[in-house]
């Protein structure tokens, strides 16, 4: 479970918005949707972060990749 994939070789970002508004919907259920907490873990380094942050980080590696 994982929200997006990002490779410097070039691989195409993907992105699990279906699953990813399923997580986010059951941490709003759950209470757990505070700035306080932790980002829920999925394992492997994988982190679910929130759209803004995802964006950003996709943007900067569209800059990093066209340069």
């Amino acid at each position: 479970m994982w929200l997006g994939l990002a490779s410097v070789a070039g691989v195409k970002h993907v992105v699990f918005l279906e699953l990813w508004l399923g997580i986010a919907s059951l941490e709003l259920w759950l209470g757990m949707a505070d700035e306080h907490e932790e980002p829920l873990s999925c394992g492997s380094g994988w982190l679910v972060l929130p759209v803004w942050q995802y964006v950003t980080l996709k943007s900067s590696l569209d800059d990093v990749e066209h340069e």
